[in-house]
């Protein structure tokens, strides 16, 4: 990757500056003309070059163009002239040629620069998606660069201005271009890491489940250490990510299990199923997280889950509580499930409010 990278940088430089930095590291013979033909052909193109630089930062862009445009008949594979006519032709808003020098420089050496100016001539074009990708692949160059952000966050803008206006079509590629841009800005940062300390903090462990209580507060339940599973709760610290605290639990506090799943309706957490030391668990149990209370909901035996760990489920929306496979260690399970909470949700709110009112 290095060894890639390495040649796409000195790709990039003119044959006066290869030639300037393989001289200050002693490989200076490694650039000797012995053709003075070729040696004029390459300072007429350094001349041209260094011309269309000079008209552009002048304004005068289609003298800018013109000067690119002798080099490049000289090199025709220079990807410096080919992405800085681009640039002049995305001033005169020739987005069609601009584009076409940038694919060009991008097949001999794909670099940032190129990536980014045709990404800004599709904007122009209206080809968010293309200008999308563009931008991804310039962001591998530069994770960091407040330019791609800029271009993104310009199609996201587009996108919610001008969604009505579009046909069913291109509306779909517009929303398409304009969710992907906005989620690449939303995860420009990456991932933050946090030490996880405590006195006692959580173990490393897995099979584990996190949720946000109706406090903010995110907690942390079950799960299997190295040598034991954990029965604890443990808090986070609000005002610091890498502090965790215990939770004081009373009530029907479940046996320790990992690889169950839990939601939440408010302030109370549901957990479902799991793996004990046993065996695997048919269980629902609900955590007041007000109070710190465990409480074995009781379910009808003959209308019981099948005992698992290792599944997966959702709550609604609607305030069903959706169960699908899982299994134990004779096996996978097929069937799925599904528990009812409409009322309990529908009322929660409103007993927590008479709490309030009551304190």
């Amino acid at each position: 990757m290095q060894d890639m990278a390495l040649r796409r940088e000195l790709q990039q430089l003119s044959p006066e500056e290869l030639r300037a930095l393989l001289s200050s590291t002693g490989h200076g013979d490694l650039l000797r003309e012995d053709n003075p033909v070729a040696s004029q052909v390459d300072e007429q193109l350094i001349a041209a070059k260094d011309e269309g630089n000079a008209f552009f930062r002048q304004g005068k862009i289609q003298d800018a163009v013109d000067a690119y445009s002798r080099c490049i008949a000289m090199d025709p594979n220079n990807t410096v002239c080919l992405s800085n006519r681009a640039a002049a032709y995305l001033k005169l808003g020739q987005f069609d040629c601009a584009i076409a020098d940038c694919s060009k420089a991008i097949e001999v050496a794909p670099t940032i620069k190129p990536f980014m100016r045709r990404a800004t001539a599709y904007i122009a074009v209206q080809q968010f998606e293309n200008a999308v990708a563009d931008l991804i692949a310039a962001l591998e160059f530069e994770p960091r660069n407040k330019e791609c952000r800029m271009k993104l966050q310009t199609i996201v803008d587009v996108a919610m201005k001008m969604q009505s206006s579009w046909g069913d079509n291109a509306k779909a590629a517009l929303r398409r271009a304009g969710i992907r841009a906005a989620v690449i800005v939303s995860v420009r940062d990456g991932w933050t890491q946090s030490a996880v300390r405590g006195n006692p903090g959580p173990a490393a462990v897995n099979g584990h489940t996190l949720f946000e209580g109706d406090d903010g507060h995110v907690y942390l339940f079950g799960g299997r250490a190295v040598r034991e599973q954990k029965p604890s709760v443990f808090v986070r610290d609000k005002e610091d990510d890498s502090s965790w605290g215990t939770a004081v639990v009373k009530g029907d506090i479940p046996t320790p299990r990992s690889y169950h799943t839990a939601h939440v309706i408010d302030e109370f957490l549901f957990v479902v199923g799991g793996r004990t030391a046993d065996s695997e668990d048919d269980s629902v149990y609900m955590l007041d997280t007000n109070t710190s209370e465990w409480f074995k909901v009781p379910i009808p035996k003959d209308h019981a889950l099948t005992p698992r760990a290792w599944h997966s489920s959702i709550l609604t929306n609607a305030g069903k509580l959706f169960v699908l496979g899982g299994g134990t260690y004779h096996g996978p399970l097929k069937d799925a499930a599904t528990l009812d909470l409409t009322y309990f949700q529908t009322k929660a709110v409103r007993l927590n409010s008479a709490k309030c009112a009551w304190h």
